[in-house]
């Protein structure tokens, strides 16, 4: 009897187990042990944003290596022959171009970062305080003058904080790391080193070199503090 009813129910079972084909005709795949596809976080997501820091990184290296070089030059230039001292003064505008372009192609990895993180949260958390923004006009307003030095504390202050509530979530220990320091460091010295560029060719003009050094070194800290908790969350979701 037992035998029977196996015999009878399996046809039934194996139907039932069969996955139900697709609008295509193909069976479809309903793995109940395999999330969709667009639920499964994509490794690639974290690491585009580490790709721009190193590329950020390594733009800040090679620009305060030319000034190096171009400071050391300028101190040793006066005890050179002639012929030495004409080579150094003919390379200086080639080395103060390779040191702008180094700038800017540091500004530019920025701006690919920050539109990358932005990206990675939801829709919902796009916003600066009250004010709704989205990947692309976060960078945009870096662009307009004055207004840009607010922005870079606000915007930066808002996805900070965007990525450590996430990361965190409400059990955020005294022992998490805080972005906020970092932010208002980095900023702080990118206005200092603003303040030696306008007072130029007065002793003041040594405070550029903040925005040399001093302000990206703290940037960086910040970049590399949220790709952590973006990879942190990642995990997380995975």
């Amino acid at each position: 009897m037992m035998n029977h009813r196996v015999h009878v129910l399996a046809p039934t079972l194996v139907a039932l187990s069969r996955p139900p084909p697709s609008h295509d005709g193909k069976l479809a795949n309903v793995n109940p042990y395999v999330p969709p596809t667009s639920e499964v976080p994509s490794p690639k997501r974290t690491a585009q944003s580490r790709f721009w820091t190193r590329a950020f990184v390594t733009a800040t290296i090679v620009r305060v290596t030319l000034l190096a070089a171009l400071l050391a030059l300028s101190a040793i230039s006066p005890r050179l022959d002639a012929s030495l001292a004409g080579l150094v003064l003919k390379a200086w505008p080639w080395g103060t171009t390779a040191v702008q372009i180094t700038f800017f192609a540091g500004l530019v990895c920025a701006g690919r970062w920050l539109k990358s993180m932005w990206e990675a949260l939801p829709q919902k958390d796009w916003k600066v305080g009250t004010i709704s923004t989205s990947p692309q006009g976060a960078v945009a307003l870096l662009c307009i003058p004055i207004f840009n030095y607010y922005w870079m504390f606000a915007m930066n202050l808002g996805l900070c904080e965007r990525y450590e509530s996430r990361a965190y979530g409400p059990w955020r220990k005294e022992t998490d790391l805080s972005g906020r320091g970092l932010v208002l460091s980095a900023g702080s010295l990118t206005l200092i080193g603003l303040l030696g560029t306008v007072a130029v060719n007065t002793p003041l003009s040594v405070l550029q070199y903040a925005t040399t050094v001093a302000a990206p070194l703290f940037w960086i800290f910040y970049m590399r503090h949220l790709d952590a908790l973006r990879a942190r969350f990642d995990e997380n979701e995975a």
